[in-house]
This record gives C-alpha cells, structure tokens and sequence, in this order.
C-alpha cells in the first residue's frame, strides 16, 4: 500500500507493526519541516500514542508553547507532527478544531485501543478508509486503499451515477464497494475492540450574508482581509526547504507572490508559469510582467500540446 504512494512521498518510509492488536501503520514522507527528525511513525514519550500524517499545520509553534504549558516535552524542536501527538495527549478528539493547517492524519490510540482520523476542514489533503468485517484500513489514495488483498475493486454503481451527475464524487462516496471519503472538516473513530467506526463533523461551512455589512464597511473590510491574506502567505512560508510560486498573472497568484515579498528577500522567492502555444488561453505573459514588476526568478515552460 505505501508503495503506491512513493510519488507523492519520495523522501522516507516508516512502518509500525502491532501483532498483539493487529494494527499495522505505514508511511511515505515528503520532508519539508524538521529534516532530520520529522520521520514517521512518529510516537510520544511512553509509545502508546503514535501519528501518521500527511500535510502541514501552519500554527504548531503557537500550539506547542501552549502544550509545554500544559507540562508537554517535545524530543524534536519544530516538527509539527510531534504537535499533532500531544494535542491528541491534551485535548482528544477536539484536537481538528486547534489546527490551523491542510491535514490528514491517523493516531493509534493503544491505551483506548481505538484508531482515531481526522481531515482539514475544506478536504484540501485526501483521507480515503474502508470498513469491513474484521478490517479497517485507510490511506491518502484510493489506489493505495485498494492494494490492500482483502479489498475488492467492484464499482459502486450509486457513487459512479454520482460522478457522472456531478463530474467528481463528493465524500463520503468513493468508486468501489466499501470505500469511503472522510468528509472535509471529519473526524472518525475505529475501535478495535468493538470492530466498528463512528464519523462525525467538527466543522462545517456555511455561507450566511450579514445584512448588517453597508458601504461605509468597505474600507475596514478590506484592511480586514490585507490582514488575513498576509498572515496565511506568513503562515505558508515556514519551511526547511526552498518554496517555489505558482504563478498566473491573474489577481490571487499575483497578491500572494507580492505578500510573499513583503516577507522573504526577492532572492528566496523563485516563480513559475506553465504557458501555452495556444495564445487564447496563454497565461504566461501575464505572469512574466508581475514577476518582472516584482523583481523576482521567474521561470516558464510551455506545453506542447502536440
């Protein structure tokens, strides 16, 4: 199963195996925080609570000065998965709700003997699981889901008729029999005792207009989101390895390169564009000029469609 998802983690493997109660853990990384220490499985100080992860939590410092409060040592010194171990030692299965982050993640609980997940609240990291007679088993990928032997490809006839209603499944549906997406902002719980999982939602999104918001608002709404928008490039920006930009021309790519230098020196930010022959739909002179008005490494490569 993990060998499948080598591509998106090239960097380590880790594997942890429970013969007692069955439970076997494994991991693909992609090193960005924390290189040396950050590998996975990564456990708490007695081994009885361990975490796989995919992702980033963009407020681990802040959680972690707030954990040691709470009497927590950490053996790494920024690895935000170690946060992720003792958050769930501090506060259960509330820990989602402190995460400021993109995140799918696993914990084996041995002392309650329960497998407890969860997922960032927009779905933005992948979190596939099957539940079964005698098995639960989870994974980044349906692909890598599906390599386990005692699961079957058979085709969900009401998840395909959904793909073909909306164009993609929304979760909980996945392609095969079985399978299922954990919901963005979902959390779940699989007890091994017992043999059975519960899902639920710590978050949820609802769009509600405040009609108290007039003209007069504009100004200090829009300082309201320079603020916002500026703090979550800030927060994005904290990494042990050299951070490229997406770069299109267009409104949204443009602010966060232009946030981005407000706090890196032009010489750390590379940009980069994927242009077309095809001019219609060619974004790169777009980009070239914002990057050139910025000052910043720009690179281009055009895709040949032919």
């Amino acid at each position: 199963m993990t060998e499948r998802l080598a591509h998106r983690g090239p960097d380590g493997e880790g594997y942890h195996v429970d013969d007692k109660m069955r439970v076997f853990l494994g991991h693909r990384r992609l090193a960005i925080l924390d290189l040396d220490c950050g590998a996975q499985p990564m456990w708490n100080e007695t081994g009885d609570i361990g975490v796989v992860y995919n992702g980033e939590i963009y407020n681990h410092s802040e959680l972690r000065a707030e954990l040691e409060l709470h009497g927590h040592r950490f053996s790494t010194n920024h690895s935000d998965t170690e946060v992720l171990v003792h958050g769930y030692e501090q506060w259960g299965r509330e820990l989602p709700a402190r995460l400021n982050g993109m995140f799918a993640f696993a914990i084996y609980d041995e002392r309650r003997q329960q497998i407890f997940c969860a997922r960032d609240r927009f779905g933005e990291k992948p979190l596939y699981y099957f539940e079964g007679p005698n098995l639960f088993a989870f994974a980044s990928e349906l692909d890598a889901l599906t390599a386990h032997s005692a699961i079957a490809r058979n085709i969900d006839l009401r998840a395909l008729q959904k793909y073909f209603a909306y164009g993609y499944l929304p979760a909980p549906w996945a392609l095969f029999q079985g399978c299922h997406k954990l919901p963005g902002g979902g959390r779940l719980v699989y007890d091994l005792k017992e043999g059975h999982c519960r899902t639920d939602r710590y978050w949820e999104f609802f769009l509600e207009p405040d009609e108290s918001i007039t003209d007069a608002d504009e100004a200090q709404l829009i300082e309201e989101l320079r603020h916002l928008l500026r703090q979550a490039v800030e927060r994005r920006l904290i990494s042990d390895v050299p951070i490229g930009f997406f770069l299109s021309g267009g409104i949204d790519s443009s602010a966060v390169v232009r946030f981005a230098k407000d706090i890196l020196p032009p010489e750390k930010i590379e940009t980069f564009t994927i242009g077309f022959r095809e001019a219609s739909y060619d974004e790169s002179p777009h980009a070239q000029r914002v990057a050139e008005q910025l000052g910043l490494r720009h690179h281009k490569t055009i895709l040949d469609l032919d």
